[in-house]
C-alpha cells in the first residue's frame, strides 16, 4: 500500500496556514484552515494571524478529546487498548486508502477511541476511523508500520497506562526513542500534580539534547552549552503547552498577562464559579534561563546570572501577591556549562526569602550532553568550560 500523504517529519514545523494549498477548495478533508487558527487561538492564546506549528495544535487537540472521553462515565468501558492519532494535511484522500470511516464529532466525549487509527488535520474536531486488527500493542506498532507509516508523526494513547498521557513521535514509531510524553488529566490542581506535569515535560523534551522537541531543541550549539535565539520564549511556549494539556477545563494556561506588575510569564487559572469576569489564580510561574553562553556565543557572568534568579524572585512575590495566586513559583531552566553548574547552589541565596514569601523553587538542569548527564549524575564529568 502505498504511504498515505501525511505530513513528513522535516514538515515538523509547518504552519496551520502554509499547509493548505491554495487551490483547494477543501483543504484539510474536512477541517479549514480558520477552523484550525480558531483552535491555536483558543490553546495557545496567540494572535489567530500568526503561523503556529501544527503540532502544537494538535497535541493540545487531541489532548482535550481524550480528557473529554475520560470524563464520560462510559469510558470505563472502552476496550483497553491503545489508539493512535495521525494528523495529516490531506486527511481524507489518506482516509480513502485506508478505507476509514467518517466520523463528524470526535471532540466531545462521545466517541471511543480504543483499537483505532485516527486520522485528522491539528484542529481534531472531526476524523476518520480505521480499526486496528489487533489488540496487543507490539502488533498494533507492527499494523501501523505494515500501512506505510512507521515515518509519519504520529500520537498514541494507552488507557493502560497508571498515568494517562499523550505520546508524541515526531519522526514516527519507526524511531520510537524520538518521544514526548504530556501527562493529561490532572483533573484537580496541587502543587504535586503541577511538579509531574513539568517533571514529564522537562525528562522528556529539554532534559538532554537527545530529548529534543523533533527536530526542534534549545540548543543551538549544545556541544558548547550555547542555547538557540530566544531561549526564554521557547521554553515558556513548550511549557504552557504542556500545562494546558494536562490540566483540562475549567483550568487553563495563559501566559505574558500584563497586571500593574508587570507581564507574569504563565498563569494557571479557573473561572471563579460564582462571581462573572472573575478569575481563580490558582499558580503564577516565572521562568528563568540560566546560561554560560549566550545565543551569540559570548560568555555570560556569574553576576548576570546571580541577578537573574534574584529579579525572578521579585517578580514571582509581586505576582503571587498581585493576584491572590494559590501558588507561586520560580522555575529556573540550568543551561550551564558543566564547570560553572553548582546544582542548587544557585538558588541558596534567595531559599530564605522564597521560603518566608511562600515562593516554590524549582530548577530543571538541561544537559549539552547525554554524556554529560550521566557523568553529573553517576560520576565525575572533565567536559571543558
Amino acid at each position: 500500500m502505498a504511504q498515505p500523504n501525511s505530513i513528513k517529519p522535516d514538515s515538523n514545523e509547518l504552519s496551520s496556514r502554509r499547509l493548505v494549498d491554495p487551490n483547494d477548495a477543501n483543504p484539510l478533508g474536512s477541517a479549514d484552515v480558520d477552523e484550525m487558527v480558531s483552535v491555536a487561538h483558543e490553546n495557545l492564546g496567540v494572535d489567530p494571524e500568526i503561523d503556529v506549528p501544527s503540532d502544537r495544535i494538535a497535541i493540545q487537540a487531541i489532548a482535550k478529546a481524550v480528557s473529554a472521553r475520560i470524563r464520560n462515565d462510559a469510558f470505563s468501558s472502552d476496550r483497553k487498548v491503545l489508539s493512535a492519532f495521525l494528523i495529516s494535511d490531506r486527511s481524507r484522500a489518506d482516509a480513502e486508502q485506508l478505507s476509514a470511516q467518517r466520523e463528524p464529532i470526535v471532540d466531545n466525549g462521545s466517541i471511543a477511541f480504543s483499537g483505532s487509527l485516527w486520522i485528522a488535520g491539528p484542529a481534531f474536531r472531526r476524523a476518520y476511523r480505521h480499526s486496528f486488527s489487533h489488540a496487543n500493542t507490539s502488533e498494533i506498532f507492527e499494523e501501523i508500520e505494515d500501512l506505510g507509516l512507521g515515518n509519519s508523526r504520529i500520537f498514541l494513547f494507552d488507557p493502560n497506562a497508571t498515568d494517562f498521557e499523550i505520546r508524541y513521535y515526531p519522526y514516527g514509531i519507526s524511531d520510537a526513542d524520538t518521544v514526548q510524553i504530556f501527562l493529561i488529566w490532572q483533573h484537580e490542581f496541587s502543587i504535586e500534580a503541577l511538579d509531574r506535569v513539568l517533571q514529564r515535560f522537562y525528562e522528556t523534551s529539554i532534559r538532554t539534547p537527545d530529548a529534543k522537541i523533533g527536530p526542534e531543541g534549545p540548543w543551538s550549539n549544545p556541544a558548547k552549552y550555547v542555547p538557540r535565539p530566544e531561549t526564554e520564549a521557547f521554553l515558556q511556549n513548550w511549557m504552557k503547552i504542556a500545562i494546558n494539556v494536562g490540566f483540562q477545563a475549567p483550568y487553563s494556561c495563559e501566559f505574558e498577562k500584563p497586571g500593574t506588575e508587570g507581564r507574569c510569564d504563565l498563569m494557571l487559572v479557573s473561572k471563579h464559579p460564582t462571581l462573572e469576569n472573575t478569575q481563580i489564580h490558582h499558580a503564577v510561574m516565572e521562568l528563568k534561563v540560566l546560561r554560560s553562553r549566550t545565543s551569540g556565543d559570548n560568555p555570560v557572568s556569574e553576576t548576570v546570572r546571580r541577578e537573574a534568579v534574584e529579579k525572578g524572585l521579585k517578580q514571582a512575590i509581586a505576582y503571587k501577591n498581585e493576584q491572590n495566586a494559590e501558588l507561586a513559583m520560580l522555575c529556573c531552566f540550568d543551561m550551564r556549562t558543566v564547570a560553572h553548574c553548582d546544582n542548587d547552589g544557585c538558588l541558596e541565596p534567595i531559599a530564605a526569602p522564597a521560603k518566608t514569601a511562600g515562593i516554590e523553587l524549582r530548577r530543571y538542569r538541561m544537559y549539552g550532553s547525554s554524556d554529560d548527564h550521566r557523568n553529573e549524575t553517576y560520576g565525575a564529568s572533565s567536559h571543558p568550560s
